[in-house]
């Protein structure tokens, strides 16, 4: 059985800064995207890479951050280009730095 840490999806640090063990994959994330809760996840991922963006740049970690349905998914900044919904602006466009600049 895999092991996932808890993280708090009401703090300002929902994703993580150490490594975690992820417990479902890219290709879950997009079945969950795909589907009714859609939404709901989404919200979750621009919540965690907002998050993300606030951590001191050497305490991100892995990236991994928790959806809405308690499991773990690798990689914030993948999955925030791939499912965010919003296009970058400018800066973000020039400069590609992805999520560790999310203005939201």
């Amino acid at each position: 059985k895999n092991t996932k840490k808890k993280h708090n999806s009401n703090s300002k640090t929902s994703s993580s800064a150490t490594t975690t063990t992820t417990t479902a994959t890219n290709q879950d994330l997009k079945k969950i995207m795909d589907g009714p809760n859609s939404e709901r996840m989404r919200l979750s991922l621009i919540e965690a890479a907002y998050n993300y963006s606030l951590l001191d740049p050497n305490k991100k970690g892995d990236g991994s951050w928790l959806g809405f349905d308690g499991e773990t998914y690798p990689d914030v900044s993948k999955a925030f280009a791939m499912h965010g919904g919003l296009k970058p602006c400018v800066r973000c466009k020039s400069n590609k730095q992805g999520v560790s600049h999310v203005h939201v």
